[in-house]
């Protein structure tokens, strides 16, 4: 499939499935908002959220990276995949953090949950990522 998308075919999927992304936590964390937080006196959940979310906080752009390299296929098909698993190392977090801020109704929940869709929106594919992809594809660094 990827080897038939011309490089702006690439870019609509990659936004595509980034806004898929996106579109996920931020309607999850809306559901939570309406339903209202829980409160609990031991904010364990919430503590072992923050501790994931700086773990993909840090990782994110190194395991999308490493994926994106050692993808097999053309060099849109990996841009692709590099995008996905971008993507999905930080919304899994962000879920996390977001069922952490309706079982315990801590702030910091909320707030870490908001720096990672920061970090999604940091990370959304553009022309300048692609084009920096393909040449660094072409010299062999990626």
């Amino acid at each position: 499939m990827a080897e038939d998308m011309s490089p702006e075919q690439t870019l609509v999927s990659a936004k595509f499935v980034a806004t898929g992304f996106l579109a996920c936590v931020v309607v999850f964390a809306a559901v939570v908002l309406i339903i209202g937080p829980s409160e609990s006196e031991d904010p364990m959940v919430a503590y072992l959220a923050a501790a994931i979310a700086a773990a993909a906080l840090l990782a994110h752009r190194p395991i999308g990276t490493i994926v994106g390299r050692q993808a097999q296929g053309t060099v849109q098909g990996r841009f692709l995949t590099r995008t996905l698993v971008t993507f999905a190392v930080l919304e899994g977090p962000a879920l996390f953090n977001i069922v952490a801020l309706l079982l315990e109704g801590q702030l910091l929940s909320l707030g870490l949950a908001t720096l990672l869709v920061g970090a999604m929106l940091l990370a959304f594919p553009t022309h300048g990522k692609l084009d920096q992809f393909t040449a660094e594809a072409s010299q062999g660094t990626n």
